[in-house]
């Protein structure tokens, strides 16, 4: 109003890049233009220069409960941003705001097959313990096709997100999210067709220096914006792998319960990656 009125720092906020807390918080920026005056609330008065991960983990909460199950896509990848990368602090301080995220928080997660939403740009949400973790991409895929019902949590694909996404996946577990690895309970004796140890050739260098130089050179392409560290740690996981030729790598069955129902995948392709042991067939 014309007139203003007088408000708690703890509900007011520098700035809102996102506008997602325009109608939430009191946004100084909006309101205020010279910098003296913004540096004095900023610096004397507390106010937080964004909203910090326990506004966003709040925002997500209220969000996610007042929907039919789906959100749009555009609305939380800003919050999960910030959720997955502070993270580490807002998880190690106990808090009742900690307590009742971790209790009430549901997963963004890719719409199964035949789901019903004609929004393409939809994510569902569901309890942690519905979903599953893609940690293995190979092993998706099969599930994706053989359990069109199965669903995963949502996780951003873009070199541009490979920043914060070891942290959305630390957030995930915290929150009960299994992976597709750990939840696998066994690998059925179909897996066993056509790999006959007595053929198979395993060359454990098959990867030179030559193919390293050429992973490193695409991954530093400044338009993937992947940094350093991360392009280390990408690179770092094809070290000690073993490629194994056989005649035939023949079909895999998988098995996993997610809450409480089985589900059973089977898949047959040219190539099959053991991810716990490091081995391509």
């Amino acid at each position: 109003t014309t007139l203003g009125c007088w408000c708690c720092a703890g509900d007011c906020v520098m700035a809102d890049s996102g506008g997602l807390f325009h109608d939430r918080l009191i946004v100084l920026e909006r309101y205020y233009k010279d910098p003296d005056v913004l540096k004095f609330f900023e610096e004397d008065m507390g106010v937080s220069p964004s909203p910090g991960t326990e506004k966003y983990c709040s925002l997500w909460l209220n969000w996610s409960e007042a929907t039919d199950g789906t959100v749009c896509r555009s609305h939380f990848e800003d919050a999960w941003r910030i959720i997955a990368s502070g993270w580490n602090s807002f998880s190690s301080k106990p808090s009742v705001e900690l307590t009742r995220f971790l209790k009430r928080c549901r997963i963004p997660c890719s719409r199964p097959v035949g789901h019903s939403s004609t929004d393409v740009d939809a994510i569902i949400l569901a309890r942690p313990k519905e979903v599953l973790y893609a940690d293995n991409l190979l092993l998706t895929e099969i599930f994706v096709k053989s359990c069109p019902t199965l669903s995963f949590a949502w996780c951003p694909r873009s070199a541009a997100s490979a920043s914060w996404t070891d942290a959305l996946v630390k957030a995930y577990k915290a929150l009960g999210v299994q992976s597709l690895s750990d939840a696998l309970l066994s690998v059925g004796p179909a897996s066993k067709v056509g790999v006959d140890r007595t053929e198979q050739v395993c060359e454990g260098r098959m990867m030179g220096r030559g193919v390293y130089r050429a992973i490193l050179g695409y991954l530093a392409d400044a338009k993937l914006k992947v940094l350093a560290p991360a392009r280390k740690r990408m690179v770092l996981e094809l070290s000690g792998v073993e490629v194994c030729h056989v005649q035939q790598v023949g079909e895999v069955e998988y098995t996993v319960v997610v809450d409480g129902e089985k589900h059973v995948a089977k898949g047959r392709g040219h190539v099959r990656w053991e991810k716990g042991d490091k081995r391509i067939y």
